[in-house]
């Protein structure tokens, strides 16, 4: 064997040895990409409501609709609510087909309702996989009494990002005043 084959023989193991170290750094480059993007969708998960209770309930003329709901932020960041919105669907007498918009009573209690619950306010601020709940409660229009029927009660939330997070329910309970 001449020198030049030993040369060769050295550069083919050298070549050798970096082939095996660069499959072994693409791997480990690979898997890290996983872990990123695996942290990335943890990070930007959304915030999901939920509905415990609703009821309507009437205080002198006025008749209001309280949601016990719980937001839990299942992201790694904190997020918040920053809008609330009552969406409803309704039809009056003849059957003609209608949608309204309301935004929240926040200096309202819920009347009759025993349970300790804290009336949520905005903006909610949800820590990382954290929850809240809390009453929010809504002011129907006084045409809501009498000439037109809910078909459908959606709440709409908003978060920081700009992402709707909505909740609906067909019936709510009514709740009587106490005399």
């Amino acid at each position: 064997m001449d020198t030049s084959d030993y040369i060769a023989a050295g550069a083919l193991i050298v070549a050798l040895f970096s082939a095996v170290f660069a499959l072994f750094s693409y791997s480990v480059a690979n898997e890290a990409l996983k872990i990123s993007k695996q942290q990335h969708k943890e990070r930007y998960k959304t915030v999901e409501p939920y509905l415990m209770e609703a009821y309507k309930w009437y205080k002198e003329e006025d008749t209001y609709i309280s949601f016990a709901l719980r937001f839990i932020n299942k992201a790694t960041i904190t997020n918040s609510i920053v809008n609330v919105e009552l969406h409803l669907e309704y039809f009056d007498k003849s059957q003609v087909f209608g949608k309204a918009k309301i935004e929240p009573c926040f200096d309202v209690n819920p009347l009759n309702i025993a349970d300790n619950k804290k009336t949520l306010e905005l903006p909610l601020i949800l820590s990382e996989k954290s929850a809240e709940s809390g009453w929010i409660t809504f002011k129907l229009p006084d045409i809501f009494k009498k000439n037109l029927n809910v078909d459908l009660y959606k709440i709409h939330a908003t978060t920081t990002n700009g992402e709707v997070v909505s909740i609906d329910t067909h019936i709510i309970n009514t709740v009587q005043n106490e005399k």
